[in-house]
């Protein structure tokens, strides 16, 4: 049975999203109604024919646009969606020549992009109705949509009764069992903890899905102090990720070294190429709230401790660029932090975590 609504997304704009929209509209759907692509496409792989088949037979695509989604760009500068053999532009072309229905799904503030951007093969992308799914207004945009879908002749031969979205349905379970006593007090939640972590599914999920699904290496997560990112690491995402990383570390600055000491320990204990590995550091604004005392005998001291971390970052992804690394942090630093990276011209993605 063919599928009837396929996904187009890039990695390295919208993976997040895409998971997150994939997920919602199979719950309330019948089985193998939607397809997306989430197996990663190496380089100088042919097309999949299992992609190009599944076009073909559907009836509906989804063209999730970020506000990366024509920024995207390969290691020489050139624009991947200018490049004839960039994956997403075969799916969109594809769907244009077949005259498959299709709707661009605007993420994250994304517009649609006028038709002298893109290349002339799927310049006709711009004729065709774009819906917004706006990140503080999810549910009731995304519901919209399924509405619309539901609408259009013989896309959907059967919509079952919405259930509530568990974002953490299809996601590994923590392993071992719920703690005999539900309350935690005042500390921070725990791996042991992670059966009884509530209100943040939505956030685990997104981050599940960056780590897991982007081409992203670098990325940022703060939130103000108190908002309960530590928690978040340690009781909701890391439990769900013992099966996607073979090599994980959490290092707090401060408590296990300096930055630079942190990540120097961390790449000498890596293999290869770093796939399947990641590093949380956390707490870094420590570098300016409690930096060393200045001993010009050290590697690393003092203010120079913050010149020194985003190229360390940098030996790191240029090393072994399959490993990730998250950095945490207070907002209040978001800019420091940014300078820092920029600098390096490191590329990161950034997740804000607001309080409940």
């Amino acid at each position: 049975m063919p599928y009837e609504i396929f996904i187009s997304y890039r990695r390295d704009d919208a993976a997040a999203e895409a998971g997150r929209l994939f997920d919602r509209i199979s719950w309330s759907c019948p089985p193998q109604t939607v397809f997306q692509d989430v197996e990663e496409i190496k380089p100088g792989e042919r097309w999949p024919d299992k992609i190009q088949q599944t076009l073909r037979e559907c009836r509906l695509v989804l063209v999730v646009i970020g506000p990366d989604f024509l920024k995207v760009a390969d290691e020489w500068g050139m624009r991947r969606i200018d490049q004839e053999n960039d994956w997403v532009r075969l799916e969109i072309q594809t769907a244009l020549e077949e005259n498959k229905h299709i709707i661009p799904v605007l993420m994250e503030g994304a517009v649609m992009p006028p038709a002298s951007a893109l290349p002339p093969s799927i310049a006709a992308l711009v004729q065709w109705q774009s819906f917004e799914i706006r990140r503080d207004h999810w549910n009731k945009d995304l519901s919209h949509l399924l509405a619309h879908l539901q609408t259009l002749t013989g896309v959907l031969h059967q919509v079952n009764t919405p259930v509530p979205y568990n974002p953490l349905a299809q996601l590994p379970s923590p392993e071992g069992k719920p703690p005999l006593h539900p309350f935690v007090g005042l500390r921070p939640f725990t791996a042991a903890d992670a059966h009884i972590f509530f209100g943040r599914g939505k956030e685990i999920r997104y981050l599940y899905d960056l780590l897991t699904n982007s081409y992203d290496r670098v990325f940022l997560l703060n939130g103000p102090s108190a908002a309960g990112k530590s928690s978040l690491l340690h009781g909701g995402l890391l439990p769900r990720l013992r099966n996607k990383f073979g090599h994980i570390q959490y290092k707090r600055r401060g408590n296990d070294g300096d930055t630079d000491l942190i990540l120097q320990e961390f790449m000498h204990s890596l293999d290869g190429d770093g796939a399947n590995s990641l590093l949380i550091l956390d707490q870094i604004e420590e570098i300016w709230t409690q930096p060393r005392p200045v001993d010009p005998t050290a590697a690393v001291s003092g203010s120079h401790e913050g010149e020194v971390l985003a190229q360390t970052i940098r030996q790191l992804t240029d090393n072994f660029p399959e490993c990730r690394i998250v950095l945490g942090f207070r907002k209040e630093w978001q800019a420091e932090i940014r300078d820092l990276l920029d600098v390096a011209n490191l590329k990161y993605k950034s997740v804000f975590l607001p309080p409940l």
